[in-house]
């Protein structure tokens, strides 16, 4: 028998958040899921999230984007149904379904109808437990995927965020691609999927989340009706390995013909998602690239011109995420933006914020909290989110600690983590234009240049 937690949320305001994710109940069910529920009857529909707590950084290396794919075959046939009725069932409930791969997760999220509740649940029982993975539709769905990255290489601004994660996060997990590369897909066997659905598909490492019109009562008999106890297995513990140190700066120029345009990328390791500093430093960047009045947008954006958009952002991860600022500038002013972009790191180093843009940074931190548990789904997102990542007390008491943060917590995560060297960069560009005038700014800096459709990026 395993033990299903159940937070029960009276979701009447916005500000009422903390008060709601304290009526947890927990429950004995035998399927070995565990179960969470945002009861919430403001529209006639639930949102569903179908959770493996094993992402891509438990793929095999040169297998990158083995999680992907198997959560993708679970949508492509089971014992009941090939992928056409799985669609037409989707339809036919007016449903939506997607499948989802993270770092630390695979997921099938969707909404469904009130109405159509017990008939989605059975849906997905069938999906979890009774995949098939047709040869035929993995060999489609490996061609799918590796056509998809070749569009991806044609979007200058998603290609550039997926090089820039490879190239900082060189030979660590983080480094890896969800969706893997032409080549490592390529090398997945049908039966690789199989053995990581086995392997990780299993009791105790499943979670079912629901948000909306649902009783808890009633997504109980539901489970109990069409969730059959999952397969026994024990699952090795994964920790994220220690982040090799910057000691160099170092540039990728990611080579593309006839770029009049570039996107630039320029940044170094963060904080962990429950380091203490995340929530000062969360102030600080909204008042240096966080928002249209944040000090990077006004001086390149507003005084300058150089590019429509200037933001900067810590991502908050499981493990120690990424500071990066953005620039899209065209190609004579490119140099010229990171010079600016490295000046207005090293001010905000040196003389921090002033008081009024602490006082409007917080202000706007705070106020910003509402949107993030407006709807049930977004709550219920929110929540799991925090579980899994380890996130303690979130999303509860994100705005609390918000409120909390001082000036002088600013005034000491500034010092200690804004800097403009070392730094890693990555730049979508025509080489050749900017090549040059790199090596002379950044005499010390290691400069590489890959072919933009090119998948292995060097550290």
């Amino acid at each position: 028998m395993k033990l299903l937690i159940f937070p029960i949320l009276t979701f009447l305001l916005l500000g009422c958040v903390e008060e709601a994710m304290e009526g947890l109940e927990s429950k004995n069910l035998g399927s070995g899921i565990k179960l969470f529920v945002f009861s919430q009857p403001i529209l006639p529909t639930t949102s569903y999230f179908l959770v493996v707590q094993a992402g891509s950084t438990r793929d095999p290396a040169g297998k990158e984007g083995l999680a992907n794919l198997t959560i993708e075959m679970l949508l492509r046939g089971t014992v009941n149904r090939n992928r056409e009725k799985i669609l037409e069932d989707i339809d036919y409930l007016g449903a939506s379904l997607s499948a989802i791969a993270t770092y630390d997760t695979v997921q099938l999220a969707g909404t469904t109808l009130s109405r159509t509740q017990d008939k989605f649940i059975e849906l997905l029982s069938d999906l979890l437990l009774h995949p098939t993975f047709p040869a035929e539709e993995f060999e489609k769905l490996k061609s799918e995927t590796i056509g998809q990255l070749q569009l991806l290489s044609e979007d200058d601004r998603s290609l550039n965020k997926v090089r820039f994660t490879q190239f900082l996060f060189h030979g660590h997990p983080l480094g890896r691609l969800t969706s893997g590369t032409p080549e490592s897909i390529k090398s997945i066997t049908l039966d690789d999927v199989k053995e990581f659905y086995k392997k990780y598909f299993v009791d105790g490492n499943v979670i079912l989340a629901a948000a909306g019109d649902i009783e808890k009562g009633d997504l109980v008999d539901y489970i109990e009706e069409y969730i059959s106890e999952l397969p026994e297995g024990e699952i090795e513990p994964f920790s994220y390995p220690a982040l090799t140190p910057i000691a160099k700066s170092k540039i990728l120029l990611v080579d593309k013909p006839e770029r009049t345009q570039t996107q630039i990328l320029l940044g170094y390791y963060g904080v962990a998602g429950d380091s203490p500093d995340y929530y000062p430093l969360y102030v600080a960047n909204n008042a240096f690239g966080g928002t249209f009045t944040a000090r990077l947008m006004q001086e390149v954006r507003v005084a300058r011109g150089w590019s429509y958009g200037a933001y900067s952002k810590f991502a908050r991860r499981k493990s120690t995420g990424e500071f990066f600022t953005w620039t899209f500038p065209a190609v004579k002013d490119t140099i010229p933006t990171i010079e600016l972009t490295q000046k207005l790191l090293d001010d905000l180093s040196e003389k921090g914020l002033n008081k009024d843009e602490f006082n409007i940074s917080k202000n706007y931190s705070v106020r910003e909290t509402a949107f993030d548990t407006e709807t049930p789904t977004l709550a219920i997102s929110r929540f799991l989110e925090g579980y899994i990542m380890g996130w303690k007390g979130y999303p509860a008491d994100h705005r609390k600690k918000l409120e909390g943060v001082t000036g002088k917590d600013v005034e000491n995560v500034i010092k200690k983590y804004f800097h403009s060297k070392p730094f890693v960069m990555t730049i979508v560009c025509t080489a050749s234009d900017i090549k040059k005038g790199l090596e002379e700014k950044y005499p010390d800096a290691q400069i590489v240049v890959v072919p933009y459709n090119k998948w292995d990026v060097p550290s």
